[in-house]
């Protein structure tokens, strides 16, 4: 095998897995700092909390997890 494709697949595995590791941390971070700020809010019951925190984390995971990765694999040349 020739050096350049050696050395461009391991820089390919390296920014995939940086980018993987990135979206897995910031839902992480998402997930806690939405739970954090509900703990402040004051919500009337405890269920409307919880559908509140759930539907935020939802959205923000799947931007995070179903678009970012699209748009960074995606090709927007021409």
């Amino acid at each position: 095998m020739c050096k350049e494709y050696v050395t461009d697949d391991f820089t390919t595995l390296v920014e995939n897995n940086a980018v993987k590791y990135m979206i897995i941390i910031i839902n992480f971070v998402i997930r806690t700092v939405v739970s954090l700020i509900m703990a402040y809010c004051g919500c009337d019951t405890e269920s409307i909390k919880l559908q509140f925190v759930t539907n935020v984390v939802f959205v923000c995971q799947f931007f995070n997890t179903g678009v970012l990765p699209m748009l960074c694999t995606a090709n927007l040349t021409g």
